[in-house]
């Protein structure tokens, strides 16, 4: 306990930081038999799950030079009318008529481009590839972090689509995106829920949790407090899926999940017997299984004139 990070929680300084879990962090670009084992710390005051310790510039550098190839991020737009939080950007943007449109963590820049014309678009991301595409679809990207980014001009909407939880700072980001909003501007914000079922019942096994980008996870009431302090108030709160499953793939997926879950419960109450089986102790340092759990939020705010 002689780290900054595992003293203060890094959302509301809180010095209440409870372990809550191991997680073998998986996925886009790392290895599951190199990938780290890390710590979850729980804030006992604001309730986000932090990860520790936080991995270093140049690992997270390596490791979004492959993300969005590797994540499938390059696909048509198809995949956007399943999203909720498209509908909810939509109706915005026929509200607003027209204006300028900033997208921060704009991937290949599939949703700026298949908003309506009116509008001046610009994104962000950190992946030289996605920047490359969102360019060839006529968007303005700034390849870099937010914290890096410059603009020379205003928005009258910002999205932040799965972005919240691949920052270990959100509450420095949450002032910047105000500070890059016009008075009346909103925000649409969608990421994972820490006071969800599937984050308190499978805490580490949780898939979301288990995602080496993935830095800090919020409450939705977290995030209702960060919106307010940045002069941003609330709008709209929805909580659910991120994307909208088939009955049969919610069914098949959570029947994975929760296996899984069950499974590496039992293997470390009938440890150490366990762990001399090389299968069993393999299985158990796997990723958890994703599945479709309604386990994100969508927040959308309007900057306060």
């Amino acid at each position: 306990m002689d780290s900054y990070m595992m003293k203060y929680c890094p959302v509301c300084r809180g010095a209440k930081m409870k372990k809550y879990g191991v997680t073998t962090c998986s996925g886009l670009g790392v290895p599951q038999q190199t990938a780290p084992r890390r710590t979850l710390l729980k804030c006992m005051e604001c309730g986000s799950i932090t990860v520790y310790p936080k991995p270093a510039d140049s690992e997270i550098e390596k490791y979004y030079a492959n993300y969005a190839e590797i994540d499938n991020c390059f696909v048509d737009g198809k995949g956007w009318y399943q999203r909720p939080a498209y509908e909810i950007v939509l109706n915005i943007c026929k509200k607003l008529g027209k204006g300028n449109i900033l997208d921060i963590g704009c991937a290949d820049g599939q949703l700026l481009y298949m908003l309506p014309e009116s509008f001046q678009k610009y994104g962000i991301d950190i992946s030289e590839k996605a920047c490359g595409l969102a360019r060839k679809k006529g968007i303005s990207v700034s390849c870099s972090v937010l914290e890096s980014a410059i603009f020379s001009n205003k928005f009258d909407m910002i999205i932040a689509l799965d972005f919240f939880e691949h920052i270990h700072n959100p509450w420095e980001a949450m002032n910047i995106i105000s500070d890059l909003l016009n008075p009346g501007g909103y925000v649409v914000f969608e990421t994972g829920n820490a006071d969800s079922f599937a984050a308190k019942f499978l805490k580490e096994d949780w898939s979301y949790t288990a995602i080496y980008g993935h830095l800090c996870i919020l409450t939705s009431k977290t995030l209702q407090e960060l919106a307010i302090k940045s002069n941003i108030r609330k709008v709209l709160l929805k909580k659910g899926w991120h994307a909208r499953p088939t009955t049969m793939k919610v069914i098949h997926r959570n029947v994975l999940s929760m296996g899984f879950h069950a499974f590496r419960l039992i293997y470390r109450m009938l440890e150490p017997l366990t762990k001399r089986i090389e299968y069993l102790r393999r299985l158990y340092q796997h990723a958890p299984p994703g599945a479709p759990h309604p386990d994100h939020m969508i927040f959308v705010g309007k900057k306060e004139l």
